[in-house]
């Protein structure tokens, strides 16, 4: 099964940075590198991978992990989060 690795979050990163946006979400029915979820750490992106997806599923949109009340979390990892 094929991951999704540090130079996708890299450009999702500089996508967001250079479009202003306040983050961006990467999504993958599969998984991350290593490297990935260290690039992330501390920037503003949330990496949700494929078991993170089919919880968000299973759990419906009002309970959603990608309905945080908290404006300030900025990145996730398997129930980690930093805020900014």
């Amino acid at each position: 099964r094929e991951r999704v690795g540090a130079p996708i979050v890299r450009e999702m990163v500089g996508v967001a940075l250079h479009a202003k946006a306040q983050g961006v979400i990467v999504v993958t029915c599969g998984r991350f590198t290593r490297q990935a979820w260290s690039y992330a750490r501390g920037k503003p992106i949330r990496l949700i991978d494929g078991a993170q997806l089919l919880r968000i599923i299973a759990a419906g949109a009002s309970n959603s992990l990608l309905a945080s009340n908290n404006k300030n979390v900025i990145y996730e990892e398997r129930g980690a989060s930093w805020r900014g």
